[in-house]
């Protein structure tokens, strides 16, 4: 947990070290802590305050950073899993599971 704080940070000051997006950034990221917890879920708070109407750009752009720092450093962003279990018959052998994916 205590990573993923100080990674936000760096990456929080490394855009407002940009000259292009610094620009419209007010103050430093204030990372607020662990907010709650979810379904693979931990949702940590944190806002970095921009001028008027920048605050999508910005943010868009500390998404970006930060995928891909967390891709770099191997930090997991948790998904749902799921185990599916057919069970056995008698003599110990286990169906055949025929999957497909729709969407």
């Amino acid at each position: 947990m205590d990573e993923v704080i100080n990674v936000l940070k760096e990456i929080g000051a490394e855009l407002q070290s940009n000259p292009e997006y610094g620009q419209v950034i007010l103050a430093p990221i204030e990372v607020l802590g662990v907010d709650s917890f979810a379904d693979s879920a931990v949702i940590i708070k944190a806002r970095i305050g921009t001028v008027a109407s920048k605050q999508w750009w910005v943010g868009r752009e500390f998404n970006r950073l930060m995928k891909n720092k967390f891709d770099q450093l191997d930090i997991e962003i948790p998904f749902p899993h799921q185990t599916i279990y057919f069970g056995v018959d008698k003599k110990d052998n286990a169906p055949s599971a025929h999957v497909s994916v729709q969407s």
